[in-house]
């Protein structure tokens, strides 16, 4: 029981940071206060402008190409759960294309959302334990879409 509480207590101060990260940041008009004290209700009333990338929004052949802090990573889908990824690390130890999974997203943290494959302030997670800076920018590029780029902005 104690343990169950921690991970609750945990994934209310990661939820409260992130999202006052991810409002302040956006410069979206929010109640969310800025400083200590943000409540359970305030962030389960803001969550679903929170976007995000689930693994079930993406097909084969999709490509998402996602800026973070410090990195620009192209992953495109390969498989059930597998990608090809270039940029980033990746690029800098010479690995580029490499397959990999990913595990999900994190805030820097231990709690992670395991189907989530990136979101706006969170850090991405590849099976090879390579965690990347937090993201930015997120972009959908669908190769079966009626325009000619097929391209979607996600935050």
């Amino acid at each position: 029981m104690a343990m169950v509480l921690f991970n609750l207590r945990n994934l209310f101060r990661q939820t409260s940071l992130l999202l006052r990260r991810y409002f302040v940041r956006s410069g979206t008009q929010t109640s969310l206060p800025t400083t200590h004290g943000i409540s359970l209700n305030a962030i389960l009333q803001h969550l679903p402008r929170f976007r995000r990338i689930q693994r079930t929004d993406l097909c084969f052949a999709d490509r998402v190409v996602v800026y973070t802090q410090n990195s620009r990573y192209d992953l495109i889908v390969v498989g059930d759960g597998e990608y090809m990824v270039t940029g980033g690390w990746f690029d800098r130890e010479s690995l580029s294309p490499h397959r990999v999974r990913i595990n999900g997203c994190t805030w820097g943290g231990s709690m992670i959302w395991k189907e989530t494959v990136a979101a706006p302030g969170m850090c991405i997670e590849f099976d090879n334990r390579v965690i990347t800076s937090p993201v930015r920018r997120v972009l959908i590029c669908r190769p079966n879409s009626p325009s000619t780029l097929g391209s979607q902005r996600m935050a």
